[in-house]
């Protein structure tokens, strides 16, 4: 009987798996066959190796439905009633009371040396 044997790489493209993914189930479960320095699958034996690399699907995290909300739209337009006026008053107060951090010429200046 002629069996046919397919490389790991050619299989796992077909299937859409990753190649060293298969490669390490299918040598956890005596599928894998080395031949020089390769390894193949026999053509009778791939849909056994599917079923290996099959992982069961995760438990939901929540039970309840999450409800979806659509936001509704919010407009940037100011409020009426609203006014800056106020607002540009208190700063401009506060930018006359607050004296300079510097006077003129308070300070030397000093030029610095690069380190070699």
């Amino acid at each position: 009987m002629l069996v046919n044997l397919w490389t790991i790489g050619k299989v796992a493209s077909h299937l859409g798996f990753y190649q060293d993914a298969l490669l390490a189930k299918a040598s956890e479960y005596n599928l894998a066959i080395k031949c020089g320095s390769r390894s193949k699958i026999r053509d009778d034996e791939i849909e056994k190796s599917v079923d290996v690399c099959r992982v069961d699907p995760k438990a939901p995290s929540s039970t309840r439905a999450r409800e979806q909300t659509v936001p509704q739209p919010t407009s940037s337009k100011t409020k009426e009633g609203l006014r800056s006026g106020p607002a540009r008053a208190a700063a401009a107060k506060l930018k006359r009371s607050t004296p300079s951090a510097s006077k003129g010429n308070s300070g030397q200046v000093i030029p610095l040396q690069r380190a070699k």
